[in-house]
């Protein structure tokens, strides 16, 4: 499959740059879940200026890896270095609550929770108790849970209290261990220009401690940029609506489309195939496993295959392809697939339905699939909840609540709507043998962007952008 020349920046603009390096020009493209608007800058250093100004997250991205891909472009990969964020938290107004062993309600007071955890019902025969502290307070953990009001940051620290129980003629004594919940607000000093979370920003940071210091980190963000020069053959100079190339070896058409990408977490997104082969339109997260015994068949997303041999204990690959599969225990009830790229991906072997993704960096991708409405939920709570009927998609609900629409005529993909109204169209053949074969595709004003015409034996003979 060819690779779609896109720049997935962590916000809601699309920019297109020509910069001059070394005799030659290229094209920085971008591509986002609101295609229509575009911006144009005259060097690299301007674009990143551009990239940097949506608040104080996004001032420290930084080119941290390029590709060279074989079509001439490069992939750039812009990140938040390690430890790049660092800022003081400050003392959230939710009250501190105290809690110890026996004590089933957590309590605003330490002394009412001193009483209650070393109190006379616990001996018998106990006259009177007194407490006293052994030490200081010591650190225990943080924790980041995210709600749907926000990221929560909470310190919990410990103290141990000596608890003096008085008998008649006699006394004894226990440790309780009093735990401390702190919450905090990490509020960066400068503030962030993310309209995607309405003001829940608090998800881009977490607490940490370290060296006995505490404070608020982040890192989340990254964009990926693709650097194209503009006399390449596979230039492509519009919005991500026009034709990927050609397959000329097969005459097969592959079209790849991104429908939405999370501004956080750029594997977290709304993606679609087109393979003239297969005459539909195919989603990302639709890849699943089948078992025709003794074969296991990956299929992708794209239409690809790969089929591999179970031996019972162990899998192995029919033909040359990388990457490995296994069971994950010995109850056998899901597969673990390794892609080349590192990334792992997890199958139910009763259903063959994809239950989770695993990137590179260690970020989960859970799924809850369903008959109907299923949905995908990111390492930072963002949820994505697709609706279907009669096995195609109608529509992806997206984690800032806003909705894309699919429309079908018959069982082809004809209009997606995104939430800023902007749309694309599709126009299929009505030839009887070229059924489901994809002819044109239109923008908002019923604009030609791009056209692709077929011989006799199906196979597509041109590629046309119209601009």
């Amino acid at each position: 499959m060819k690779i779609t020349r896109t720049l997935l920046i962590a916000s809601l603009f699309a920019a297109t740059l020509q910069v001059n390096a070394e005799g030659k020009q290229f094209l920085y493209q971008t591509s986002f879940e609101s295609p229509k608007e575009q911006k144009s800058f005259n060097s690299q250093e301007t674009l990143e200026k551009y990239l940097h100004g949506f608040g104080y997250l996004s001032q420290f991205l930084t080119l941290s890896a390029s590709f060279p891909l074989p079509t001439g472009s490069t992939e750039m990969m812009y990140t938040i270095p390690t430890d790049a964020i660092q800022f003081k938290p400050i003392p959230s107004k939710q009250p501190i609550t105290y809690s110890a062993q026996y004590i089933l309600q957590p309590s605003q007071s330490l002394p009412d929770t001193l009483k209650a955890a070393c109190s006379c019902k616990y001996e018998q025969g106990c006259i009177s108790t007194s407490t006293q502290s052994t030490g200081s307070w010591k650190f225990v953990y943080v924790s980041n849970p995210a709600t749907a009001q926000g990221m929560q940051h909470l310190l919990r620290t410990t103290h141990d209290y000596q608890c003096t129980y008085q008998f008649k003629t006699s006394k004894s004594t226990s440790i309780i261990h009093v735990n401390k919940d702190q919450y905090y607000d990490c509020t960066p000093p400068k503030p962030d220009y993310l309209p995607d979370f309405k003001g829940k920003t608090s998800f881009l940071y977490q607490l940490a401690h370290k060296d006995s210091s505490l404070f608020c980190t982040g890192g989340a963000l990254s964009a990926i940029a693709m650097k194209t020069p503009i006399n390449a053959e596979d230039t492509n100079q519009s919005c991500s609506s026009v034709a990927d190339p050609i397959d000329t070896s097969s005459g097969t058409v592959f079209e790849k489309k991104i429908d939405y990408i999370s501004p956080l977490d750029h594997t977290f997104k709304v993606e679609r195939f087109y393979n003239s082969n297969l005459r539909q339109w195919q989603f990302y997260y639709s890849q699943h496993i089948s078992q025709s015994p003794p074969y296991v068949t990956i299929t992708r997303p794209n239409g690809d295959t790969y089929k591999f041999i179970n031996t019972g204990h162990s899998f192995t690959p029919v033909g040359n392809l990388a990457g490995s599969l296994e069971y994950v225990d010995k109850t056998k009830t899901t597969i673990k697939y390794t892609l080349p790229s590192g990334k792992i991906e997890f199958y139910n072997t009763t259903s063959g339905a994809l239950s989770k993704i695993i990137d590179r960096q260690g970020h989960a991708i859970i799924f809850a699939p369903s008959l109907n409405k299923g949905s995908a939920t990111n390492f930072l709570g963002q949820k994505l909840i697709f609706s279907s009927l009669n096995g195609k998609l109608t529509s992806a609900e997206l984690p800032n609540g806003q909705s894309i629409k699919y429309t079908y005529t018959g069982p082809y993909l004809t209009k997606v709507t995104y939430p800023n109204g902007s749309s694309i169209s599709y126009q299929y053949s009505d030839n009887p043998n070229q059924l489901g074969l994809l002819i044109a595709a239109y923008d908002s004003n019923h604009r030609k962007v791009s056209s692709w015409t077929y011989s006799n034996s199906n196979q597509a003979i041109s590629n046309n952008q119209l601009q």
